[in-house]
């Protein structure tokens, strides 16, 4: 709407163990031919990470016990302007800068004992990490209408600058029960730096005709990381590099994309798409440090396809099919290791390569009301978390693979109920399995299962200005590729009044009522050593969050996306 501005204010305030603040504010004001938007968010504050591991072996266990005071103080600040050139173009420009520092307090207890449960070691270690995450990312955009018809061409310039810095240093002690004078003490500096550059350029055509709709287009990305990974022995002044424990890489990654797409009503009951994306990617991941070079190119075909069918006014039937890709995000391709002590940390793997998956469904909606899903999904080259545990040398490492070839499938029942003006309820109930195959080079037992899925959420309507919210999910212990996991389930409970004509909204939450949500009992058995992990990082919350909003409520915010979302998402932006 022309001639017009709106703003919003929020703030929230959550509290588990520690607390944080978030504040935010939106203007958007239309003149004439402009139309700007800006948005300003900060959060400061902290959650607690509880972390235990259990590695099991035939002549030994270590147990670790890790408690973090993860911070979460960020700034974030995003900027939109577009100028109608003339009536059929618009030139557009998007800003979005975020500047993060979720530093991290840490200490942990890791004990080690025999095959008869006798305690031979205690390692305590106490460590903090700097960290600093800053990106930048710059759109030009233009749209251009093409005709009355409906034709219009979008073209999208982006930039990403995304800069990680991380000082983690930390100290052990190191002490035997059967030997109280000996302690052994080591102290260490983890150092890592991480640029990342992205440029991007895209390309598309909405163009509809009397026979169909059709949109094509491409896409160009140009992605450079540089990492460098160092470990310094503190132990000694000055500290001294251990260059066996250090690293520089380098990756480059070059993405060159058409794609087309055309959809067509063939009759008042039966709609079709079909589309089909061609890409080339070429990698190139460089190991100063081991002098060590991995090259990949590759050229793949995802074609899509779509059919809907309403068969009458109560029934209506959709199949779609689609084939996928998901690379690896830069942070798993970064070979720095954060260390817990100097027997435990994580890495990543500079030679991580993507999935390509295929994904068939099928859905048929009944009164709109009552949804029945299917649906069946192969992956290829899966990758993620992988444990193993060295019981010769005590050590316990995280890193990231490729592992494995995966079948997920499931059914999955969802219905709305919505009979009593008072009371709404969506719920869905799901059974899933999955087949997992492992790629020769892992030793690793496969843990295929199937799980159970519940949820409901409700919305009570207390009074006109006043809403009860209640939601409940539940998940049954399950098995799927290397893991087993425990049972989990969340009750959560909010209250959302609005005031001064629904300016102003204040909502109560409390975020999994019962603490039972986190991921527990997740278990891997990797060259023989069982593992078992539990990882609570705060799920269960109290917030109050007000938002106040005035100004012309006709204004809406247009969202565009910039042109480089897959990258972002890759960067933990």
């Amino acid at each position: 709407m022309k001639d017009s501005w709106k703003n919003s204010s929020s703030f929230a305030y959550d509290q588990n163990h520690y607390n944080s603040v978030t504040l935010g504010n939106d203007f958007l004001y239309n003149k004439n031919k402009l139309r700007f938007s800006l948005g300003l968010n900060g959060s400061i504050g902290a959650y607690r990470a509880l972390e235990s591991f259990d590695a099991l072996s035939a002549n030994k266990l270590q147990e670790l016990d890790s408690d973090t005071k993860q911070k979460k103080n960020s700034f974030t600040g995003r900027a939109s302007i577009d100028y109608d050139i003339t009536k059929n173009i618009v030139l557009g420009f998007m800003y979005l800068g975020n500047l993060r520092r979720p530093d991290q307090d840490n200490k942990s207890v890791t004990q080690l004992f025999d095959s008869n449960h006798n305690l031979e070691q205690i390692i305590q270690s106490k460590g903090f990490n700097d960290r600093e995450y800053n990106s930048n990312i710059y759109n030009m955009n233009v749209m251009s209408k093409l005709d009355t018809l409906g034709r219009k061409l979008t073209v999208d310039f982006s930039y990403l600058d995304y800069n990680v810095k991380q000082n983690n240093s930390f100290a052990t002690n190191t002490s035997v029960p059967n030997d109280p004078a000996f302690i052994q003490q080591r102290s260490a500096i983890n150092n890592s730096g991480q640029a990342i550059e992205n440029f991007s350029a895209k390309v598309d055509v909405e163009h509809p005709t009397k026979f169909a709709n059709f949109s094509y287009g491409g896409k160009l990305s140009f992605n450079k990381s540089n990492s460098d990974v160092q470990l310094f022995d503190a132990t000694v002044n000055p500290p001294v590099l251990d260059e066996s424990q250090s690293n520089e890489f380098e990756y480059k990654e070059n993405i060159q994309a058409l794609y087309a797409s055309g959809s067509k009503k063939i009759s008042s009951k039966l709609s079709l798409q079909l589309g089909l994306r061609m890409e080339n990617t070429t990698t190139e991941g460089f190991s100063k440090t081991i002098n060590q070079t991995n090259k990949r190119d590759y050229f793949k075909l995802f074609p899509t396809f779509y059919v809907s069918y309403a068969a009458n006014d109560k029934n209506n039937f959709v199949f779609n099919y689609g084939r996928r890709i998901n690379r690896p995000g830069f942070n798993d391709l970064n070979p720095y290791r954060f260390y817990i002590n100097n027997n435990s940390y994580s890495v990543g793997n500079p030679f991580l390569q993507p999935s390509f998956s295929d994904n068939f469904d099928f859905t048929h909606t009944f009164k709109k009301k009552l949804s029945s899903n299917l649906f069946f999904r192969v992956t290829n080259d899966n990758y993620g978390i992988f444990f193993s545990t060295d019981t010769e040398n005590d050590i316990q490492v995280i890193t990231r693979k490729n592992y494995s070839k995966e079948y997920y499938y499931g059914i999955s029942e969802s219905y709305t109920f919505d009979k009593y003006s008072w009371w709404t309820n969506q719920s869905s109930v799901s059974l899933l399995g999955s087949k997992t195959t492992l790629l020769d080079n892992i030793n690793a037992e496969v843990q295929n299962g199937v799980r159970f899925y519940f949820n409901t959420n409700n919305t009570f309507s207390l009074t006109k200005t006043t809403k009860l919210e209640v939601n409940y999910w539940y998940s049954s212990q399950h098995k799927r590729g290397l893991f087993e996991n425990g049972q989990s389930h969340s009750l959560d409970i909010g209250v959302r009044q609005s005031l001064l004509n629904d300016n102003l909204k204040i909502v109560l939450l409390l975020n999994d009522v019962f603490n039972t949500s986190y991921l527990n009992n997740n278990i891997s058995i990797v060259n023989g050593v069982k593992q078992i992990g539990n990882f609570n990082y705060s799920n269960r919350f109290f917030r109050l969050s007000l938002l106040y909003s005035f100004g012309s409520k006709k204004v809406k915010s247009d969202n565009r996306k910039f042109g480089n979302e897959e990258e972002q998402r890759r960067s933990g932006i």
